[in-house]
């Protein structure tokens, strides 16, 4: 038992006498500005984790019958939690110093992000299609809010549909963000 102790006090200095031999790494500092720009946080994390939700759950109803569509095991579940945590940080990404826009809508859309985001987790965590569905409903409601108000897509290379009809109204009825088609 007593070699055993030995061995294990050199194994211990010996380790510290190596770390002493270490150099340190210089890290650049954190600091509360952005790396990426809000283009590419939106195309690179946001967009992306918003689609994998809408895209997880839906009804199809065709000549062939009704099909429901949700994830279908564990490994389908994990990675849209993965998506779900993605859009909950993203609303406090949305939130730093550079990249808050005027007016009152930004914040509003960031923690709408960040609570439908916590939504869709808490879906995914209880494994309900339903609430994640809702969850789905709710993320919409904050992209197309804040897009409403700050996005200018006739001047970017956006997917909108070419004569597409339908015109989103900011409404402040009940929730921040609900909208109406005309």
């Amino acid at each position: 038992m007593r070699s055993f102790f030995t061995v294990i006090f050199f194994i211990i200095i010996s380790t510290f006498c190596s770390a002493q031999n270490v150099k340190a790494i210089d890290l650049p500092a954190l600091t509360s500005t952005s790396n990426l720009e809000l283009k590419n946080l939106m195309e690179w994390l946001i967009d992306p984790a918003a689609d994998a939700i809408w895209d997880s759950v839906s009804t199809i109803i065709d000549r062939n019958g009704t099909t429901n569509i949700s994830p279908k095991n564990d490994a389908e579940w994990e990675t849209l939690r993965q998506q779900a945590a993605v859009l909950t940080e993203a609303g406090n990404l949305l939130m730093m110093s550079d990249r808050v826009r005027p007016g009152k809508i930004w914040p509003l859309a960031a923690k709408k992000l960040k609570t439908s985001g916590l939504l869709a987790l808490q879906a995914t965590m209880n494994k309900d299609p339903d609430l994640l569905f809702k969850a789905g409903e709710e993320i919409y409601k904050s992209c197309a809010g804040c897009h409403h108000a700050y996005a200018n897509f006739e001047k970017s290379t956006s997917s909108i549909p070419q004569g597409s009809n339908s015109v989103l109204h900011l409404s402040r009825q009940s929730q921040p963000f609900q909208f109406a088609s005309h």
